[in-house]
């Protein structure tokens, strides 16, 4: 899973930053993840284990806009609570945030406003 975590340093875009392996170390805590977990192949994590680095792998940029699509959908409850707090945690009036859910407790949680497609409309 490490090399994952470490790809993105491989574009142009961020070749002038350096990968902080505590920092990944720390919040995989948070996500209730021992320091193992980073040394595990890809392959052998399941698939929330896998949208866990890929949310990682996103904000170890700290980006300023962050669109996250069905972020927990394959996490247990436990881990998805962890997870959205990590995301309140993340997120201040500096940075925008899309988050796409089925969930409501999820859109109660991060919903400052709340968009519905219905039938294939926008409904604001």
């Amino acid at each position: 899973m490490l090399d994952n975590l470490t790809a993105p340093f491989d574009f142009k875009y961020h070749q002038n930053k350096t990968f902080d392996k505590n920092w990944h170390l720390q919040k995989l805590a948070t996500l209730g993840k021992n320091d193992n977990f980073i040394d595990q192949s890809t392959h052998e994590l399941s698939g929330g284990e896998r949208q866990i680095v890929s949310f990682l792998r996103t904000l170890q940029f700290n980006p300023t806009v962050a669109l996250f699509d069905e972020t927990t959908s394959a996490l247990d409850d436990e881990t998805a609570h962890l997870l959205i707090g990590f995301v309140l945690d993340w997120h201040d009036d500096t940075k925008a945030l899309i988050w796409v859910t089925h969930t409501p407790s999820e859109q109660q949680a991060l919903g400052a406003d709340l968009w519905r497609m219905d039938n294939g409309v926008l409904a604001v």
